[in-house]
Parts: structure tokens; sequence; C-alpha cells
């Protein structure tokens, strides 16, 4: 670059860094935090100052200004404005984080209360549902209202999980260490003993074999449904011809995915439903309808009784650690 360019450069350097002073005087106004803003400012006008020194050196003022010892104590100047700039932001970013922790806590707050308020709209239509199980008669239709209880159950347990708990990282680790939030094991062993003593059947033994896995709470909710029909038809129909009924809860985390079975030691399932699902109860359609959903497997088959096998993903954030 010709010397002739000079004086242009340093005059736009000079310029661009009051500028830059002038966006940090706003700043000190706007964000509150006067004296970090104040000091890296006065460091960023000392700069053009400087600037301004080579400036007239090169119209011959710099002898009268001992140009490179003012220079010189201009850069000490603006090292010790910049240290204590920035050592004057700390305070302002904790109480930066602190303000954002106070805003995560009043949201969390108003979800949970939200989801608590959805867990009693539920449970007012558990209670209308109920009522109307007792005034019929009709051993079809009461039969029919059981089930949808049994259904309801599931969205206001869900619901009520995550007003108790909160969403938090989805569950806890698989060694059974809680890391806050809705937990997955917590929920379907809720679950399962709401079924069990729905039915009241002390003859059938439950065996319940469950991890703790970081599964998204939408996927927590399908496994209940879930896990909700094929009890209920264990309940129902899960009756060896000799012997006590038994039921099998149980849960594995292969790779990224859970893998979930409900299995008794009943008769089975029809071939019809398994061949076909214009065949299938309503309770077989809609485990294979969740099963249908985008990362999720479904079998349906009989292997010494009824055995609903289902596989989903776990989390997105777990899936994606390193």
């Amino acid at each position: 670059m010709t010397e002739s360019w000079l004086p242009w450069v340093l005059t736009l350097s000079i310029l661009l860094q009051l500028a830059a002073a002038g966006v940090g005087l706003r700043l000190a106004v706007i964000s509150g935090f006067h004296k970090p803003w104040l000091c890296v400012s006065a460091a960023i006008v000392l700069m053009a100052v400087r600037r301004m020194t080579s400036l007239l050196g090169l119209f011959g003022v710099a002898d009268f200004l001992d140009g490179a010892h003012v220079a010189e104590y201009i850069a000490l100047v603006i090292s010790v404005l910049m240290l204590v700039g920035l050592a004057l932001f700390r305070p302002a970013f904790e109480r930066i984080q602190k303000r954002r922790m106070h805003e995560l806590e009043a949201k969390d707050v108003l979800i949970r209360e939200s989801h608590h308020q959805v867990k009693n709209d539920l449970q007012l239509l558990q209670g209308l549902v109920r009522l109307q199980q007792d005034s019929t008669r009709k051993e079809d239709e009461r039969a029919f209202l059981n089930d949808l209880d049994s259904r309801i159950y599931s969205f206001s347990l869900l619901h009520e999980s995550l007003y108790r708990d909160g969403l938090g990282k989805d569950s806890a680790d698989e060694r059974g260490g809680e890391r806050g939030g809705l937990s997955f094991k917590r929920y379907l062993e809720r679950l399962a003993a709401a079924v069990a003593e729905k039915y009241a059947d002390h003859a059938v033994r439950m065996h319940l074999d469950l991890g703790d896995y970081p599964v998204a709470a939408k996927n927590i909710l399908y496994a209940g449904l879930i896990v909700n029909e094929a009890l209920t038809n264990a309940f129902k129909y899960g009756r060896p011809p000799y012997g006590a009924p038994e039921i099998r809860l149980q849960s594995t985390r292969e790779g990224d995915e859970v893998r979930l079975t409900i299995a008794d030691n009943g008769p089975g399932l029809p071939h019809g439903a398994l061949e076909s699902d214009e065949l299938s109860s309503y309770g077989l359609t809609l485990i294979r309808t969740i099963g249908s959903n985008p990362g999720w497997k479904t079998e349906l088959r009989n292997d010494g009784g009824a055995v609903v096998e289902v596989r989903f993903p776990v989390s997105q954030c777990e899936q994606q650690k390193p």
C-alpha cells in the first residue's frame, strides 16, 4: 500500500473506533451495566487517540507529541481499561444468569400448573364415566366404560407425573440414579398397579422388570396406552387352563431403542386377530395404531400365551450424546 493511502486508512480507523465507542455508550444505557461498558468505551476512544498520534506523525507533528512514547502510554492505559472492564462484566453476567434462572423457574411453574389443571379436568371426566358406569345395567356398556376409564387414567397419570416431577431430562439413567423429571419406570409401575387394583384379582401374579431410560414424554404416554390395553386384555382373558395366571411386564434397552414386552401365560390371542386387523379388538387396533408411529415397531404373537412387544426410540437428546 502506498503512503498516500495511509492517512485515509488511519482516518477511517479513527472514525470506526469513535463509532464503536458510541455503541458502547449506548449499550451502557440500554443494559444498565454502566461501569464495564464505560471502561470499554474509554478504551476504544483511546485507541482512536492512538491512531490520531500516528496520523499527526504523518504530517510532521510527531516530534512535538513525542509520538512513540505517547502511543505506548496510551496503549498501557487501554490495557488497564480493558482489563477493568472485563473484570466488571463478571457480576453483570452473574446477574443475567440469575435473572434467566428466575425466568426458567417461573416458566416451569406455569407448565406444571397447566399439567395440574389438565389432570384435574381428566379426573373430572373419569368421575363422569364412573357415574355412568354405575348407572347402567348392561354388561357390555359397563365393560366399555371400564376400559374407557382406564384409558383416561393413562393420560391423567402422565399429567400428574409431569406436574409432580416436571420434564427434567425425560427420565432417570439406566442405573436407577435420579436425574430429575418424568420417570419412565415409575409411570409404568403406577399404571400397572392401577390396572391390577381395578380388577382386584389376587390369583394373578404380576412380574415387573422395568428399567428407567431417557424417553420423551410423548413416547411414555404411548407406551402407557399400550401397557394399559395389554394388561387389561391379560387380566380379562389371560387365564391358563391349569395353574395360576401370570403376567410379565418387562423393558430392556437395546442401543437407541427400548423394547417393552407384556406377556401372559393364558390361551393367547385369537389367530384371526393376529392375521387380520379387521378381526382385532379395539384394544389390539389401538396397539397397532400406536405402533405405526415413526420409529416404532410392534409385534403381536402367541408364545406360551399372548405377547405384545413394542420397540421405540430413546429421547433424541440422549442419542446425540457422544
